[in-house]
């Protein structure tokens, strides 16, 4: 294997909700803090998939 490990992480989930990732401060972009637990904690996830890609 030579090049870029890409790996992309795919949650799906029952309900629909709001997802606006520009609201986000740049701090938390990537971290989950206590407010998503309350917006988001309770929804049900029905499948996970990981997809792993080299790039040359």
């Amino acid at each position: 294997m030579t090049g870029r490990k890409q790996v992309s992480f795919y949650v799906y989930v029952k309900e629909n909700f709001e997802w606006n990732p520009e609201k986000r401060t740049k701090e938390n972009e990537f971290r989950w803090t206590s407010a998503d637990t309350e917006r988001y904690g309770d929804l049900t996830v029905i499948r996970i998939k990981v997809i792993e890609r080299i790039e040359n």
